[in-house]
């Protein structure tokens, strides 16, 4: 999956679970750093939640992680 993001987002310059972290967050994106969003309205609660849930899932899911 790190590959995969590392590709999709031209991000070659931080780790792994720093990757995940920063894809899903909701902050807005910096030059540099894309985001990817789940479509919706990014102002009610359900979008919220479900992308934090992508966010730590994602990190989690990382090979070394347990």
């Amino acid at each position: 999956m790190n590959r995969r993001l590392q590709q999709k987002l031209n991000r070659h310059d931080i780790g792994a679970t720093d990757l995940c972290l920063q894809t899903f967050d909701l902050k807005d994106p910096a030059p540099g750093k894309p985001r990817l969003r789940f479509p919706g309205d990014g102002n009610t609660p359900t979008w919220r939640a479900r992308q934090e849930v992508a966010k730590y899932l994602a990190a989690e899911h990382l090979p070394g992680h347990s």
